[in-house]
This record gives structure tokens, sequence and C-alpha cells, in this order.
């Protein structure tokens, strides 16, 4: 509030389990009981710890991907992810966010690429989401994560 006193607190993941130095993932906080209003709000890490990225597959591709939006409503991403290493790539998470012309998170979603499992060596898999912004979208960003077998 004015006075810089907490009005309510809530915790969250990012959506993706993995991120390099400077990397970004999104994520969404429900308030269900939300504060009528507010002077500020902070966003800030609670925990992090050092992750065991031997069984992540984290140079997976975006090829081909395009936003559409034909309606005010909705916006469209497709494409494909592709596997350039020479290990198989499994329950491979694509990770879409929208931004609006000011930089700010108007939409995120993810889903599981179609088939889950990328080939190695240049293997591709499809992806489709669908996402109903917050507002106007500018820009967005398509990350993908998967896991190797051991």
């Amino acid at each position: 509030d004015e006075a810089d006193r907490v009005l309510a607190s809530q915790s969250a993941s990012v959506e993706l389990d993995v991120l390099a130095p400077g990397q970004r993932s999104p994520f969404a906080v429900l308030f269900v009981q939300a504060p009528e209003r507010y002077a500020s709000y902070q966003a800030a890490v609670v925990a992090a710890a050092p992750a065991y990225v031997g069984s992540m597959q984290r140079d997976l591709e975006m090829v081909d991907v395009t936003l559409e939006q034909p309606t005010a409503g909705l916006a469209t991403l497709s494409g494909r992810v592709r596997n350039p290493s020479a290990v198989e790539a499994i329950d491979v998470a694509v990770v879409a966010t929208l931004y609006d012309p000011l930089g700010r998170v108007v939409g995120t979603r993810s889903v599981i690429s179609q088939p889950s499992v990328v080939a190695s060596g240049g293997g591709e898999a499809d992806f489709h989401i669908e996402i109903v912004p917050a507002g106007p979208v500018s820009s967005y960003a398509v990350q993908a994560l998967g896991r190797r077998l051991p």
C-alpha cells in the first residue's frame, strides 16, 4: 500500500525448469482474494539452486515460428522445434511469452511438442499454442526445453 505494507503475497514457479544466466522465463500468479487497490508490486526470486543440466536438452532450436492474430482476442503461435544435437530429446516443452509495446508480458502458455520426442541429428516436432492476450501484442519469445535419457 502507500505505507509500503504488504497487502498480499503468493509463490509461483517459472515455466522453464532450467535457466541459463540472463535467460528469462514467464510465470503467473493468481490472487483469489486480490486487494482492491495497491500502490506497487514486487516479484523476487525466493529460492534457486544450481541445476544438474546433464539430463536436460537445452540446445533445441525454434524453426519457422509464426504469430497469427486474425481476431483481437486470440493469438496463435505455430512452428517446429529442431534438435541439432546427437542425443534424442524427450518430453519437449515449448514455452511462449507475448509482450506488449512497452515490453510487458501480456500472455504466456506452455505445451508439449507433437510428438513429445524429437529425434537427434536435426529431428523436428511441431507445436501450436493459442493464447488470449491481456493487451496488444507487439513481440513474442518462444523457448523449448527437453530431457535426455541417461
